[in-house]
């Protein structure tokens, strides 16, 4: 214990009661408060992220299911030129092959959502790690 120390115990020995009359009480009733405030923000974050998390899987599930059919088709299309290169069998018929094309243009139709969703998604997880800090 150094002299300053000591020289203050000494200084209030006499004192019965604190001298902060309820200064440290007020104090860690504040700090109380604000650890409570901290949770409930850090809930309500927790919430949230889950909320946009949610929205951006049902959101992924929609353009999923819109482009599916059309990847099926085109992989389908490729397995079956691989084959006929393979096997030097029978070419696919032109049919099948605008299928490819409709799958690329549905694409461009579709690619202002999907880079909105995209920019959201970004934007929402550079938004969460500035809250963090």
């Amino acid at each position: 214990m150094s002299d300053f120390n000591a020289l203050l115990k000494s200084s209030f020995a006499e004192i019965e009661e604190p001298a902060d009359a309820g200064f440290s009480v007020n104090v860690s009733h504040s700090v109380a408060r604000v650890e409570r405030a901290a949770k409930v923000r850090s809930w309500t974050q927790t919430v949230g992220v889950m909320a946009g998390a949610a929205a951006t899987a049902w959101g992924l599930y929609s353009v999923i299911g819109v482009f599916a059919p059309d990847l099926i088709a085109s992989a389908s299309i490729e397995a079956a030129r691989l084959q006929g290169a393979i096997s030097n069998g029978p070419q696919i018929s032109a049919a099948a092959e605008t299928a490819g094309v409709g799958l690329m243009q549905s694409i461009g139709l579709g690619m202002t959502q999907i880079l909105l969703a995209t920019g959201a998604l970004i934007g929402g997880a550079v938004a969460y790690k500035a809250a963090q800090d």
